[in-house]
């Protein structure tokens, strides 16, 4: 089972209500939308720039993520939207 949300306000992404539902075992997938701005934290510290300036010994992987949009069962064609990249430091 997914649980997709929006939350618009800090109560709301510090709830427990929220929390019980991101921790229930009947729930392996939580997608929660809108937290990061609201409990200020700055994305910006992990991007491939930050983590490479911060740590210039360290090898990082960069990999790009695709998102499936359409799927065409009968001629198996999918299209493909890139979505962004991702990074990760390897220690």
């Amino acid at each position: 089972m997914l649980f997709h949300s929006q939350v618009s306000t800090r109560d709301e992404a510090l709830s427990e209500t929220l929390h019980g539902l991101c921790c229930d075992p009947n729930t392996p997938v939580c997608m929660i939308r809108g937290v990061c701005p609201l409990v200020d934290i700055d994305l910006q510290l992990f991007s491939s720039k930050s983590i490479a300036k911060a740590q210039p010994a360290h090898e990082m992987e960069v990999r790009e993520q695709v998102r499936v949009v359409h799927v065409h069962i009968e001629t198996n064609y999918l299209l493909l939207v890139h979505v962004h990249s991702i990074s990760g430091a390897i220690f």
